[in-house]
């Protein structure tokens, strides 16, 4: 394999490449969170079609090499990072297409459907226009045990609180086909502001979380202060966390009800509408 293509970008890119014209306006996003990211690399805007295929083939065999077969199901999540996506005054939530769970056989598929969807009826209407360029991300799907999303302030009334929604597994939240569970989260120095908890002297116990890690919580919750802080401005954030049970190395037996949490941030755009009652909106 080369050690290099011109239409290939990743997690640690910089330089004029590293732009959100080239790399796309969620990739772009992606750089200013230097924590949680999960490895991932991108097939640049300006990418002709008829280097698409080498291009793909390159992201593929980059990542192969950098994460072996064994640690992960070889599934991938492709997604849309249209330059014109999450930006400051729209974000496009939505509005291209993401594919979860692509084999890596049908990536080269999948990457041409998400370019192809930057020309829908759909975009169209959203924006005004069909000239939209857009890059695609790549990355090895996380097997997320929990999925959702982060409001650093909740969007539809425009209080000042943190509004955390999720469901078990993947994706429902983001496109509006789960069941999911939300809370309200403080925004002050204390997470259980608007939360009916309980202190032992050791622990916060949080009942409204149900079987959600509290550690991973309060580590989304610390990196949408920073990131709100970094934007100087609400900023919504998809994550996941993921479980991986211990081995139990005497017996080979999974001893289920321990193991490690590990929290993954997806993406984060900053919120371009608020409700009312908030003074910015």
């Amino acid at each position: 394999m080369t050690k290099f293509n011109p239409y290939i970008q990743g997690k640690f890119s910089q330089g004029t490449r590293a732009t959100a014209e080239i790399i796309g306006g969620k990739a772009r996003q992606l750089l200013n969170i230097p924590l949680y990211v999960p490895y991932w690399i991108v097939v640049t805007s300006d990418c002709p079609d008829d280097k698409l295929s080498e291009a793909v083939e390159f992201a593929i065999l980059t990542i192969l090499k950098d994460h072996h077969p064994a640690t992960w199901d070889n599934k991938l999540a492709v997604r849309s990072s249209a330059t014109s996506e999450d930006g400051d005054s729209q974000s496009y939530a939505g509005i291209f297409e993401s594919k979860l769970n692509v084999p890596i056989t049908e990536a080269y598929s999948a990457v041409q459907e998400i370019r192809q969807s930057a020309r829908t009826s759909k975009v169209k209407a959203y924006s005004g226009n069909d000239a939209h360029n857009i890059a695609v991300i790549i990355m090895p799907m996380v097997d997320a045990k929990w999925s959702g999303v982060l409001f650093s302030k909740e969007p539809v009334e425009g209080t000042d609180r943190m509004l955390l929604e999720w469901q078990d597994g993947v994706g429902g939240v983001v496109d509006g086909t789960g069941d999911s569970s939300h809370v309200f989260l403080g925004t002050g120095d204390n997470i259980t502001e608007h939360m009916d908890s309980c202190f032992d002297g050791k622990t916060i116990a949080l009942p409204e979380l149900g079987e959600l890690p509290m550690e991973q919580v309060v580590q989304l919750w610390n990196q949408a202060k920073r990131l709100e802080n970094n934007y100087n401005r609400p900023v919504d954030i998809e994550w996941c966390i993921s479980f991986k049970p211990h081995q139990a190395s005497a017996t080979n037996t999974v001893i289920l009800s321990k193991g490690i949490y590990t929290l993954s941030v997806l993406q984060v755009r900053p919120i371009t509408t608020l409700g009312a009652s908030n003074d910015n909106a």
